[in-house]
């Protein structure tokens, strides 16, 4: 089966190309960072997309739960790491429907 590889000369200008087996996700992407934030001399190699959430996080200098599958990109200094609270979400409740339906329509979906 032939592996179809796709070249442009610049990104951020619309659709990239037409998607290659939409229904079909894959761990392999591209990573890009540049700017002052960024350290150009790191590598980016073994990077997965486990990885992208911390690197947000510690780009943002927002602690990374210690829970949280992945690591900081070496690109960026690492934040630090700290248990995040578990959620504890507050009973599900039944809603008026008339209410709903008003300020669905209020927003104008209705």
């Amino acid at each position: 089966m032939g592996r179809a590889v796709a070249i442009a000369a610049s990104l951020g200008n619309g659709q990239f190309g037409e998607p290659m087996e939409s229904w079909n996700h894959k761990r392999t992407g591209v990573v890009a960072a540049a700017g002052p934030a960024f350290d150009e001399a790191a590598t980016l190699a073994g990077a997965t997309i486990f990885d992208i959430a911390p690197t947000i996080c510690s780009l943002f200098d927002v602690p990374v739960d210690a829970a949280m599958d992945g690591d900081p990109l070496p690109v960026v200094e690492e934040s630090t790491q700290q248990p995040y609270p578990a959620y504890d979400p507050e009973p599900i409740t039944a809603t008026d429907d008339r209410a709903v339906e008003d300020r669905l329509s209020d927003l104008g979906y209705l």
